[in-house]
């Protein structure tokens, strides 16, 4: 009897751990599956729907940090270089180019050297020694407005822009004559010319407005060396047929000079450069023909009451005379 009461005991105990074991798994279940249920319901709450917009992007912050081309940041000029190899020219943008000239060297920025014979297109130019060259530009109506608006401080400019001013306004100089030959047009007419005496045309009126139809380019160079050049009227790389002969010798100053005179291949400019002590002066003009065939009459009266002077009177033909240096 004890040890079926002992059994009894045992099997109500074991029964009621049984019944709180699934108890307490049916809890977990039930909180598990709560949970599930309780995350699906969030996530469906928060879904987006498919005809909604997408949720725009996170702005970003801007930077105010800006970078400049490399070639902005290089100092002035440097970034333009050549160098020369026989007939051969490997410039600063890659390209590798192929003239009728023979010379070694280079130049980078404003500095030059080099020795050999230049491209032959633009004349027969034999240069030997290194220079720095600094240039400077002016517009006008007239050589006068070239002359007061080009600026330059190198040292002797005022002294060579006085000799330029003879050489270009003087009528009965030699140097004008010899460059109205070579241009084959009258001494007067190329005087008028350059003294803005002449109806431009409105078509060139508008090319640089509040400037000028005519340029000057000055070249002041220094250094050490020889340069011979010589141009005997076949157009250049700039489409000018020049002619003249120059000779230079530099010593940190240059001495010797030239004048070279050309008329473009289209008839429509004319370009005069004078070389006096180191600079170079360049003249380009409109050449405007119907204006100057208009003011023929009144350059014939104006040559009847000059008399006999030569540099007035005088009508040669296109190429008749080589420019010379200036004295």
């Amino acid at each position: 009897a004890i040890l079926a009461q002992v059994a009894e005991k045992r099997a109500q105990s074991f029964g009621s751990c049984t019944n709180l074991v699934v108890h307490t798994c049916g809890f977990v279940v039930m909180d598990k599956e709560g949970q599930a249920r309780e995350l699906g319901q969030a996530l469906a709450s928060n879904a987006v729907p498919d005809s909604a917009a997408p949720a725009p992007p996170i702005p970003q912050a801007s930077s105010t940090l800006s970078v400049a081309p490399v070639a902005a940041n290089c100092s002035p000029g440097w970034s333009d270089w050549a160098m020369h190899l026989g007939p051969f020219s490997y410039t600063s943008d890659g390209c590798l180019e192929t003239k009728p000239q023979f010379k070694i060297g280079g130049h980078m920025g404003q500095f030059n050297a080099a020795v050999g014979v230049s491209d032959v297109r633009d004349g027969l130019k034999f240069e030997m020694g290194a220079r720095a060259i600094v240039e400077a530009v002016g517009h006008g109506n007239s050589a006068a407005e070239l002359h007061e608006n080009i600026r330059c401080d190198t040292p002797g400019f005022k002294t060579a822009l006085e000799k330029a001013k003879k050489l270009i306004g003087n009528t009965e100089g030699s140097a004008l004559v010899r460059i109205a030959q070579t241009l084959g047009i009258q001494t007067g007419q190329l005087e008028r010319l350059l003294a803005g005496e002449v109806s431009w045309p409105e078509s060139l009126k508008s090319v640089k407005p509040g400037e000028g139809v005519m340029e000057l380019r000055i070249k002041a160079h220094t250094g050490l060396g020889v340069c011979g050049m010589l141009s005997l009227g076949w157009c250049d790389t700039k489409g000018y047929r020049m002619m003249g002969v120059g000779m230079e010798a530099t010593a940190m100053f240059t001495s010797g000079g030239h004048v070279f005179a050309g008329e473009h291949i289209s008839g429509e400019s004319i370009r005069i450069i004078l070389g006096i002590m180191n600079f170079t002066f360049e003249y380009t003009c409109p050449l405007a023909q119907d204006a100057l065939e208009a003011n023929a009459a009144t350059l014939t009266n104006s040559a009847d009451d000059a008399g006999s002077s030569p540099a007035a009177t005088a009508s040669p033909t296109a190429g008749a005379g080589v420019v010379g240096g200036p004295g």
